[in-house]
């Protein structure tokens, strides 16, 4: 995972929230393993759901890990 500068970060975010599943699912990666943002489960887990929900199957494998290990789950 590369690291972003904090306008690179932003961008990023910009991107995601219009929809880009692999946007979405590079968030929940840096949120999950607390890539270059504080670690936060619940927000990775948000990241990737929206991800997974667009088919993305990176996202789909890690929200499984997430329920299974019930980190960041509702």
């Amino acid at each position: 995972m590369q690291n972003y500068s904090a306008e690179e970060l932003e961008s990023l975010i910009e991107t995601a929230e219009q929809g880009n599943a692999d946007a979405q699912n590079n968030l929940g990666v840096m949120y999950y393993f607390g890539y270059g943002v504080p670690q936060d489960y619940k927000k990775a887990f948000e990241w990737y759901t929206k991800a997974a929900e667009q088919g993305n199957a990176k996202a789909q494998y890690r929200l499984g890990d997430m329920y299974y290990f019930g980190y960041g789950v509702p």
